[in-house]
Formats: C-alpha cells, sequence, structure tokens
C-alpha cells in the first residue's frame, strides 16, 4: 500500500509537453503516457513485473519558462 505507483508530481509541468516512459532492463518501453495525472503501477499487461531495476525518462517542459526538460532515472521494484 505504499509506493504502489510511480508518477511525476510537481506544480511546474506543462500539460501539453509531458511524456514519461518507463523501459525494462533490455530496453523495451513497458510504459508510455502523455497524461500527467496516470503513474506507472509496476505491471505489463496487466501482470506484475519481476523485481528488479527499470529506467524512467520524462520529456516536460516548464510552465514558466518553456523550457523542455529531458531527464532520466532508475526504480527499483521490490515487492
Amino acid at each position: 500500500g505504499i509506493n504502489d505507483v510511480l508518477q511525476v508530481v510537481g506544480n511546474d509541468i506543462a500539460d501539453n509537453e509531458f511524456h514519461f516512459m518507463v523501459f525494462d532492463r533490455w530496453g523495451e518501453k513497458i510504459f508510455d503516457t502523455t497524461d500527467r495525472n496516470q503513474g506507472w503501477d509496476g505491471k505489463l499487461n496487466g501482470k506484475v513485473v519481476k523485481n528488479g531495476v527499470y529506467t524512467w525518462m520524462l520529456r516536460a517542459q516548464s510552465v514558466y519558462t518553456d523550457v523542455n526538460h529531458d531527464l532520466i532515472g532508475h526504480v527499483t521494484v521490490v515487492r
């Protein structure tokens, strides 16, 4: 019941320039959204993914400066 969804949160994120993706260790895209209210629940095709490290990528635009930001990070799934 804690940290069940990986979601982007912030007040300087434009709705029209938002793209959030999650990839597995082989680089296959397993989650993709342009809806900033949608997060990844740790599932692929309705099935829970294996424990491990997954890469996320975010392309977002600042509401205040209109600057695009490309961010990359990792998340570890442990159940």
